[in-house]
């Protein structure tokens, strides 16, 4: 009888501080191996990716997000308390939880979007969807994933790539979560206006071509010989042929041609239309040089960009700003302009003699 009172004061004690101990929370720097950050999703013959910035070196993931596949279309995920990769380290959801806190467990499901299957989706709890990239950093034409998180605890979701959606979450389903389901997918495109400025403080800007597109590099020429059809744009201001070859291009959506030289402290305004992958390039001359010109490459449609000033390499380099008889163009001379210069075959390259900014190219 003793030594069974004993065997039981012992099981009391044990069960005892068990249940004192701390629970044990997952944490990102502890995450079972049966999730990864920034997996790839196979889907239409490509390799998918949730798009943005991920939390860990060569990730392209949603930050602090793990996944694993569940179905054909469906994964299960675990949201932590972890920002991009440069914000790794502190807390970045949320400021009243820790780092690398588990916040939500998430179920996700590929589909598209319609606004019917929107409403249906919201009244399940997935509120969000989020966007998927291939290698080439393009988004899916019609696919999108989307996105239940189901709290683990309460906390305040004040961070984030939104923090204008800042909540008080509660344990379970998060209807709050980055409302965005209700959004058109893919987006309709839009028209917007690209101002093309010369910031140079002598050399104008021959009439150039802006040119709206989803094949990435398609002006870039450097370490190549220059595109034929580049080299009258380069030398002599000339942009009707480059501006045809262009719409013979694939994944090229518009061709907007400026007809007027861009004088320095100037700028022309043009509409362009873009769509869920465009991209923008815009290529102009530098005058006062034989076969300088300006590009801007392959950027997305937002902010302010700064052109590289390539040597086209077709022409013999003879100073700036040096005129007509350096086999610069001169608009008086006309035809004449076409075989002015010493012709050269080379590789394009960056300008080693037009190396102050010729020209930035901005939207809104």
């Amino acid at each position: 009888m003793k030594k069974l009172i004993i065997t039981l004061s012992i099981g009391i004690v044990l069960l005892f501080v068990a249940a004192c101990a701390p629970v044990e929370e997952v944490n990102w720097d502890t995450n079972s191996a049966d999730f990864e950050h920034g997996l790839a999703v196979e889907l239409d013959g490509d390799m998918w990716y949730f798009a943005g910035p991920g939390s860990a070196a060569n990730a392209v993931d949603i930050p602090g997000h793990t996944w694993k596949m569940t179905g054909a279309n469906t994964l299960s995920g675990k949201h932590y308390n972890v920002g991009p990769l440069p914000a790794a380290g502190k807390p970045w959801w949320a400021s009243d939880a820790g780092y690398g806190d588990l916040l939500f467990e998430v179920d996700a499901i590929i589909d598209t979007w319609s606004d019917e299957k929107a409403k249906n989706y919201a009244a399940d709890g997935f509120v969000h969807y989020h966007e998927i990239q291939n290698s080439d950093g393009n988004l899916h034409p019609n696919k999108i994933i989307w996105l239940k998180h189901n709290a683990v605890k309460a906390f305040n979701l004040d961070g984030g790539p939104h923090p204008e959606d800042a909540h008080a979450v509660v344990e379970g389903v998060d209807f709050d979560f980055l409302p965005n389901g209700m959004n058109q997918y893919p987006p309709a495109p839009k028209t917007i206006q690209v101002t093309l400025a010369n910031v140079h403080d002598a050399q104008p800007i021959a009439p150039g071509v802006v040119v709206v597109h989803t094949n990435k590099g398609i002006l870039d020429f450097e370490g190549k010989l220059a595109e034929p059809t580049l080299e009258p744009l380069a030398e002599v201001g000339s942009n009707a042929q480059l501006a045809e070859w262009l719409k013979g291009q694939t994944g090229v959506e518009q061709v907007v041609t400026f007809d007027a030289p861009i004088l320095p402290g100037e700028s022309t305004t043009l509409e362009i239309t873009v769509g869920l992958n465009s991209v923008v390039s815009a290529v102009g001359m530098a005058v006062g040089t034989n076969d300088a010109y300006g590009l801007v490459d392959s950027v997305k449609a937002s902010g302010s960009h700064n052109a590289i000033i390539y040597d086209a390499g077709t022409e013999a380099n003879e100073g700036l700003l040096c005129g007509f008889e350096c086999g610069q163009p001169d608009p008086s001379k006309g035809e004449a302009n076409i075989e002015n210069g010493v012709s050269t075959s080379e590789v394009v390259k960056v300008h080693t003699e037009l190396t102050t900014d010729l020209m930035t190219v901005s939207f809104n």
